[in-house]
C-alpha cells in the first residue's frame, strides 16, 4: 500500500503497525513486532492497465510518454501515428506485422473512432501518451476475430501488441470556418458513420451521428 504512493526513484521510509503487517516472502515472522520499518527505494515499475476489468486485455506501459495522464492522451477522437509490431501471443517470435519491415520504416497512421483498427487496440491508444510504448495482449474477440485478419493470424487467437505512440492531432476547430466549410466537415463525419453502420459497427456509427447533428443544427441556427 505504501509503494503504491510512491514516485519512481524516490526513496521513502514506510512504517508498518501489526494491524497491517502479514505474511510475504519478505515478512516471514511477525509474532511479537509492534512496528517495522521499511527503507524502501522505488528504482523502476511497470504500469499495468486491465483495459476489461477481466484480466483479457492487458496494457503494460513500458516506457512512459510525454504530459500528463490522461490529459495530454488522444482521448477524443484524432489523428493518431504509432509504430507497432504484432505477434501471436503464445508464438513470441511469430511476428505477423511490423511497421518498421512492413511498412517501410513509416509509421500507421490511423483516425480513432473510425473503426480502422481492432477494437482493443484503439482502446489502448487512446490511454497512451505521445512518446510512450506499452504492451498489450489482447483476446481474439477484441483483436481480428472482429476484424479483417491477417493472413497469418488464425481464427481466435490471442495477441500481443508492441506499440509507441508517436503523436496525434485532435480534430481541426469549427470556429472561423464559413458554411460551406463546416457543412463539408459534417457530410465527411456523416459519411464515416455511414460506414460503420453497414459494418455493423453501430455504437461507432452512433457516435459520429451524434458528434455532428448538434453541429449542424447549431449552424442552422445561426
Amino acid at each position: 500500500m505504501g509503494i503504491g504512493t510512491m514516485a519512481r526513484k524516490e526513496k521513502a521510509t514506510i512504517y508498518v503497525t501489526n494491524t497491517y503487517l502479514t505474511e510475504s516472502s519478505v515478512m516471514p515472522q511477525l509474532e511479537g513486532l509492534e512496528e517495522v520499518h521499511f527503507e524502501v527505494e522505488l528504482v523502476q515499475f511497470t504500469q499495468v492497465r486491465d483495459m476489461l476489468g477481466d484480466g483479457r486485455l492487458i496494457k503494460r506501459r513500458v516506457v512512459d510518454g510525454s504530459g500528463e495522464f490522461p490529459m495530454d492522451c488522444p482521448l477524443h477522437d484524432s489523428l493518431l501515428r504509432v509504430h507497432y509490431k504484432g505477434m501471436l501471443l503464445d508464438e513470441p517470435k511469430s511476428v505477423f506485422y511490423d511497421t518498421q519491415i512492413d511498412n517501410d520504416g513509416e509509421p500507421l497512421e490511423f483516425c480513432s473512432g473510425e473503426g480502422l483498427v481492432p477494437e482493443g487496440f484503439e482502446m489502448c491508444v487512446r490511454l497512451m501518451l505521445p512518446g510512450e510504448k506499452s504492451i498489450v495482449t489482447c483476446p481474439p474477440d477484441f483483436a481480428y476475430d472482429k476484424f479483417p485478419r491477417p493472413a497469418n493470424v488464425p481464427e481466435g487467437a490471442h495477441v500481443r501488441w508492441e506499440i509507441e505512440l508517436l503523436g496525434f492531432e485532435v480534430p481541426k476547430d469549427w470556429t472561423g470556418l464559413t458554411f460551406k466549410e463546416i457543412m463539408e466537415e459534417a457530410d465527411k463525419i456523416k459519411n464515416t458513420g455511414n460506414r460503420l453502420f453497414k459494418e455493423g459497427k453501430f455504437e461507432l456509427a452512433k457516435a459520429k451521428y451524434e458528434k455532428v447533428c448538434p453541429l449542424v443544427l447549431e449552424v442552422a441556427v445561426q
